[in-house]
């Protein structure tokens, strides 16, 4: 028996707040932030202002806990990035021009996980480099803010001044929510703010709307297959040992066909933590490849269309829920 393809909503997020998003736990001067909001930090909000609606897991009902884990940990809703509008990720795959495009050069830069390109721009005869992960179109959201660190009776302390690095107000993000439409519409019916980020005192809160929306499969040539990460996503091998791409089993199970064998890749790595808010705790530091990371895959035969859509819906590697491991997303921007 198949599984039913889950509903898509996509949300737009205005900022009435600057918004905090840190990379990873900071103690410097200097706390960095992301030009947008990981999906795992979507699915935190959501979760908190749930709890301040019905109170904690353990203080809630047998039938509100229930209901509870089964948005918010089983897996069955995934919660995506927010990008801010009309920016880009940046593929691994597509080289860029080493000392910057020459602005009487308008060759297009190759995307080499579709074609075989030179080391040079045919354009401009400028050498090619490896691109670097990040965001085009998103210069100039980020603002600074200096703190003073403050003692237990909120006064401040000497020496601890600290500058936070913080997403400007008014700023418009894009993201998609997929799961049953019970559950989605649940989830955005509730009118109440929606806290993104942290230091939520002076910070965080945003405007919410949402529209049904479509996810497409991945880009597919005959036996080729091209997996875009559109999130950081998180591999292990089946020891559990940490990987930069996909387990080729896994994905040839998922396709429904025999074997798949990943030509090339285009990857970088990290490590990414966080805290649970129900639980209390920290959540383990992974290993994760970066969204902008490219695999082209060679299948030995044609996956069929509903595997691939399901794959797209779906995910690949681990903590899909959480915000890892989408493939498909629409340009931020786009009509939905």
């Amino acid at each position: 028996m198949s599984t039913p393809t889950p509903a898509v909503i996509r949300l737009t997020v205005t900022a009435s707040q600057p918004l905090a998003i840190g990379r990873t736990p900071q103690t410097g001067q200097l706390r960095t932030a992301q030009p947008l909001v990981p999906g795992s930090v979507v699915r935190g909000a959501f979760a908190a202002r749930w709890i301040r609606q019905h109170g904690t897991p353990r203080t809630m009902s047998p039938d509100g806990r229930e209901r509870f884990l089964t948005v918010f940990e089983s897996g069955a809703v995934r919660f995506g990035p927010l990008y801010p509008h009309h920016s880009a990720l940046r593929w691994l795959s597509a080289p860029t021009h080493k000392y910057g495009r020459p602005s009487d050069c308008t060759t297009p830069e190759p995307d080499l996980a579709d074609t075989e390109a030179d080391p040079v721009c045919t354009g401009c005869t400028t050498p090619l480099e490896s691109a670097r992960d990040g965001l085009d179109g998103a210069d100039g959201l980020l603002t600074d803010r200096t703190h003073a660190g403050l003692d237990a009776d909120d006064r401040p302390i000497d020496g601890q001044l600290y500058t936070r690095q913080r997403i400007r107000g008014g700023t418009r993000l894009d993201g998609l929510l997929t799961g049953p439409t019970d559950l989605l519409d649940q989830l955005t019916t509730d009118t109440s703010p929606l806290l993104l980020g942290g230091n939520r005192t002076a910070s965080g809160r945003t405007t919410l709307t949402h529209q049904p929306a479509t996810i497409d499969p991945p880009e597919t040539t005959g036996q080729t297959v091209i997996l875009r990460l559109h999130s950081p996503a998180i591999f292990v091998d089946d020891y559990g040992r940490p990987l930069p791409a996909p387990h080729p089993p896994d994905l040839a199970r998922r396709l429904g066909i025999d074997n798949v064998h990943i030509e090339r890749h285009w990857v970088r790595t990290d490590t990414v933590g966080g805290w649970h808010l129900a639980s209390g705790l920290p959540k383990p530091t992974e290993q994760v490849t970066v969204a902008g990371s490219v695999y082209r895959l060679r299948c030995s035969s044609p996956p069929p269309s509903q595997a691939l859509a399901a794959l797209a819906h779906h995910g690949i590697g681990l903590r899909r829920h959480e915000g890892f491991g989408w493939i498909s997303y629409p340009r931020a921007g786009d009509p939905a």
